[in-house]
């Protein structure tokens, strides 16, 4: 019978392609990968075919990650564009350019999945610590940095 552990370096290959080449993120992939399936198979999911269901699991987890980071940038760019504006000498400009910084922040935030909005309020707005935020989501604090 084939073990999991086999298929490691045919995950880690593939994960080069998906990442280009990018070798730690490929060992997080291939180790996420793992995890994942491992979970699953504690709750008593049953691998017919485990080649293809890690691959499968694989390429979901990558995927997951590329839509979170395009959004992380698209956040990232719309903080760069709320402090790109100058700041002029009279107040009733400032107060203008910072009630404009607020709402391209805010929507900012707004725009972002659930999951990653709360650890965002929490962090930025609520000032908690990220070992505080992973105890209180009862997720690993590897997710939340």
């Amino acid at each position: 019978m084939t073990r999991l552990w086999d298929y490691k370096d045919l995950l880690y290959w593939q994960a080069l392609e998906l990442t280009g080449n990018d070798r730690d993120i490929a060992d997080d992939l291939v180790q996420t990968t793992f995890l994942k399936v491992l979970q699953e198979m504690k709750k008593g999911k049953t691998l017919v075919k485990p080649k293809a269901y890690l691959i499968k699991i694989m390429k979901n987890i990558h995927s997951h990650t590329v839509k979170r980071n395009n959004q992380m940038i698209k956040i990232v760019r719309s903080l760069v564009e709320a402090y790109a504006y100058e700041v002029f000498d009279d107040d009733e400009s400032h107060e203008l350019i910072k009630e404009k910084k607020s709402y391209i922040i805010q929507k900012a935030i707004a725009s972002l999945p659930e999951k990653l909005r709360i650890v965002i309020v929490m962090y930025y707005y609520d000032l908690k610590k990220q070992n505080i935020i992973a105890r209180e989501l009862n997720v690993s604090e590897r997710i939340i940095k």
